[in-house]
């Protein structure tokens, strides 16, 4: 079905494949894959380029919105989000404002209904995602002011950790997706969440030998408990801290405490 791009005065026509090296009108690449052309005029845009919106609203510049713009020969520009300089690449900017941003951090989700937490988009800097434990230098994240909670952006856009009937998860504790192993499988495996053998239905990454026991991948991201009142407990890989309960060095799991830095074993809550 034919388009029409604010780029270009004739109907674009969708293709899979070019015959010819052509470029993209918009950000100057080769194109090899899906694309949107004007043959007679020679114009060319990848798929993803021509979905691109021609105006934007974006919280860092809420004053005026953002207009997509394409290279200026010989220019150079800072993106005002991650401070990345660049050039050859198009751009959304505010001409009034002398605002730019490039167009990948413009178009990055800018706020995410987390389960726990209303996470908002940051600019650059440096911190520890509360997720992954992890830090990062000089990178953007989502951060939720009131509770000083903040995660990295893959860890953010995670899918929300599901058990039940289901036969794989995305797990916080680990980059690849965990397929259950249920109990017709003959297996036995070290849980690396409270380091102790057990059999079936457990949670597994074959590729890199990363177990979890089924009870120990659905606990609770948060939780409140009597003996500390006080503050929201956190689920937390934090490999050789000592429990604050029992005095022993801890597995891999434990609930934490950020304010207090007080730690306490699985087994405490199981």
């Amino acid at each position: 079905m034919e388009v029409k791009h604010f780029m270009h005065k004739h109907p674009l026509v969708p293709s899979e494949n070019v015959n010819e090296r052509v470029w993209c009108s918009i950000c100057e690449r080769s194109i090899k894959g899906p694309n949107y052309a004007c043959v007679p005029c020679k114009f060319y845009l990848h798929k993803s380029c021509a979905e691109f919106p021609q105006h934007l609203n974006h919280s860092f510049h809420p004053e005026h919105p953002l207009t997509l713009c394409t290279d200026e020969p010989g220019r150079s520009f800072g993106c005002q989000f991650c401070s990345t300089a660049f050039s050859n690449k198009p751009s959304y900017s505010c001409s009034e404002c002398k605002f730019v941003m490039d167009t990948a951090c413009a178009l990055l989700v800018q706020k995410i209904n987390h389960p726990f937490h209303p996470l908002v988009l940051f600019p650059n800097s440096d911190y520890w995602c509360d997720s992954c434990h992890r830090s990062f230098t000089d990178t953007f994240a989502f951060h939720c002011k009131a509770c000083n909670f903040t995660m990295d952006y893959n860890c953010a856009l995670m899918d929300p950790i599901t058990c039940e009937g289901h036969e794989h998860i995305q797990h916080f504790s680990h980059q690849h997706p965990m397929e259950l192993f249920g109990k017709d499988d003959e297996c036995r495996m070290l849980c690396y969440a409270c380091s102790l053998w057990r059999s079936a239905p457990i949670y597994g990454c074959r590729k890199c030998m990363y177990f979890l026991h089924k009870s120990c991948a659905e606990l609770p991201l948060e939780l409140r408990h009597p003996f500390h009142p006080s503050h929201t407990l956190l689920l937390r890989d934090l490999h050789g801290e000592v429990c604050n309960s029992c005095l022993q060095p801890d597995r891999n799991f434990v609930f934490h405490c950020k304010s207090c830095n007080f730690n306490w074993v699985l087994s405490a809550f199981l």
